[in-house]
């Protein structure tokens, strides 16, 4: 029994760094006005788009050593925290939802959705803030 738990909160944090990922995608264009829903996410500093093997969250910055597979630039380790974050998120809150025993059940998944979300805007808050408060470059395109 203690293997599928074991498998359960490895897969739990895998669905937490996914979202971590879109997260830090979020963070990034929202306050540049970029779209968020139909276009590749792409390197920020060179703009190629990233391949299917780049998607990964941790993991592709682990193996490509934080650095662009195109241009090998460094890419803010900003972009792994995040989503390590929200992968031990998702296994905090899961492990909570476990241990008072909420049924798992749709509303569950709401509850769960809306605590990650709230974490996503707690990051793009305090990161809008941090950039506004120490640099005058504007974030968005006229």
């Amino acid at each position: 029994m203690f293997y599928v738990w074991t498998i359960v909160y490895i897969l739990i944090f895998i669905m937490g760094a996914f979202y971590g990922s879109f997260s830090t995608l979020a963070i990034y264009r929202l306050p540049r006005k970029l779209d968020i829903t139909h276009e590749r996410s792409f390197c920020p500093n060179c703009g190629h788009k990233l391949g299917f093997l780049d998607l990964f969250p941790l993991f592709s910055f682990l193996f490509l050593r934080g650095k662009c597979r195109y241009c090998g630039q460094k890419i803010s380790a900003r972009y792994f925290w995040i989503e390590f974050c929200f992968g031990i998120f998702a296994v905090l809150l899961f492990s909570v939802i476990i241990k008072i025993r909420i049924v798992l059940d749709f509303w569950t998944l709401i509850i769960f959705v809306l605590c990650m979300s709230l974490g996503e805007v707690v990051f793009l808050v305090v990161s809008v803030r941090i950039v506004r408060a120490h640099c005058n470059v504007p974030l968005h395109k006229k």
